[in-house]
């Protein structure tokens, strides 16, 4: 959480960007220095804010808790190992006072190729607007990582239903909830403004990943409820359907345990689905019973190949 903080006050220099930001950290109660960091910050800087929840209500509800303790316009979601490059608050604030758009997203990069505090300069042409829904998701300008997605906030609690959301996805559903009634547009920034450490660890061990990936096929199915186009909705859910026998490829890799239960579990989302999605569910099924060991070999060469 230091290096993503710091990539923020560091910003703070230019009295713009430190008057119109303000910062919100929701401590999901851990066991870690969170609090005693988060406190130190508070101190030296008046517009950042720390809350610790006296339990851990689960990723999504503290999602949602963060956006409510907030009082911006707009939010900005951002992961706590990933930065935000120089610059690019300054010059976001620019935009959103010139286009008060109902949403914006921003290209990443992996943080290796920049440091904290490197100096960017961010092109003029890097913003995208658009004003069709479809045609916003359909170029991938809002795809579901955390770290990418703006909003305005006065859309975002309306559209919130703490009582029916996909597991795990709560905050991207929201926001493809405000999307197609928006009235104010939509901006894509296609220069890197975050950067992220690509620390996937947690999230892929024991085959992690697969059920994330299970839960974000249920959401695009719920999309279709949203007053999206059909063709976009279907599209998704096909391009990510296909993506399923390299996902358990990569569960397996991470030591998944390929029970009946976890077969079952793949079984009940997919034995209703098109011909063309059983068929995925199929080599996914054959796949499952490669011993894991062949596949971390097998995984490791073709990293070598693609390595040279």
């Amino acid at each position: 959480m230091k290096e993503c903080l710091d990539s923020i006050v560091a910003q703070f220099n230019d009295s713009e960007v430190r008057d119109n930001v303000e910062v919100v950290v929701s401590d999901n109660a851990s066991l870690d220095k969170t609090r005693e960091l988060a406190e130190e910050y508070c101190r030296k800087f008046n517009n950042i804010k720390y809350f610790r929840n006296n339990e851990n209500i689960g990723f999504d509800l503290n999602v949602a808790s963060v956006v409510e303790k907030a009082s911006g316009e707009y939010c900005w979601y951002m992961g706590d190992d990933d930065v935000i490059g120089n610059q690019s608050l300054r010059f976001i604030i620019d935009f959103l006072k010139k286009h008060g758009v109902a949403v914006f997203t921003v290209k990443t990069a992996p943080l290796k190729e920049l440091s904290v505090f490197a100096r960017v300069k961010i092109p003029g042409n890097a913003a995208i607007f658009l004003n069709s829904p479809n045609e916003f998701l359909e170029r991938g300008y809002c795809l579901g990582i955390f770290s990418v997605l703006g909003f305005r906030r006065d859309l975002w609690l309306p559209a919130l239903d703490k009582n029916d959301f996909t597991n795990d996805w709560l905050y991207y559903e929201v926001v493809l909830k405000i999307i197609p009634s928006a009235k104010s547009g939509f901006a894509y920034f296609n220069h890197p403004m975050v950067f992220t450490l690509q620390n996937d660890s947690d999230r892929v061990k024991n085959g992690g990943e697969l059920f994330l990936w299970i839960s974000l096929i249920k959401m695009f199915e719920k999309m279709k409820e949203f007053g999206y186009d059909r063709k976009i909705t279907n599209k998704a859910i096909k391009d990510h359907a296909g993506s399923l026998p390299l996902m358990m490829c990569r569960a397996k890799g991470h030591d998944l345990d390929c029970s009946w239960g976890n077969l079952s579990l793949l079984y009940k989302e997919f034995y209703k689905s098109p011909v063309y999605l059983r068929l995925y569910l199929f080599l996914a099924v054959f796949i499952s019973f490669i011993p894991n060991k062949m596949i971390k070999i097998i995984r490791d060469v073709r990293k070598k190949i693609y390595a040279q």
